[in-house]
């Protein structure tokens, strides 16, 4: 285990949370993409890029525990506003699942936020938005049959 490296990526999340609580409170959070909020989504995305650079890839369950995992996971989701940077992410979490180094959930909801933000159908249904009728539904699924 790396232990500095846990606390750098549990840093971004908790950032991230907290932000967002912050602007849920004031009711700026849904008033658009708050500034504060890409900021943080930006900052966070810079510094897990930084982590995948010296670390050669995903961060490892074996080096980062499941909590290590889902706080990289969640900066990478967050990061909407750097779509090439998401699509690197999913790549890497590809090869880090099929190597047993990540959850494998964390996988089906990225590829379904960068589709989601492409304006492409879903695979797994993971993102959900207000349809014509006001209720929350995942839109457009690639296979609505699967």
């Amino acid at each position: 285990m790396q232990p500095e490296l846990i606390r750098q990526l549990l840093f971004l999340e908790r950032r991230d949370r907290e932000t967002r609580a912050r602007l849920v409170a004031d009711g700026s959070l849904f008033e658009g993409y708050a500034p504060a909020m890409e900021r943080v989504h930006l900052e966070n995305a810079g510094e897990l890029e930084a982590v995948l650079d010296a670390e050669g890839g995903w961060p490892k369950r074996s080096k980062v525990g499941l909590d290590g995992c889902r706080a990289a996971w969640v900066v990478a989701q967050h990061a909407i506003s750097r779509p090439a940077f998401q699509r690197r992410c999913l790549a890497l979490l590809r090869d880090a699942v099929a190597r047993g180094d990540a959850p494998a959930v964390h996988v089906a909801y990225l590829e379904d936020r960068i589709r989601f933000n492409e304006g492409r159908p879903q695979i797994y249904g993971t993102c959900l938005d207000r349809d014509e009728s006001g209720r929350l539904s995942p839109g457009q699924l690639e296979d609505q049959e699967q």
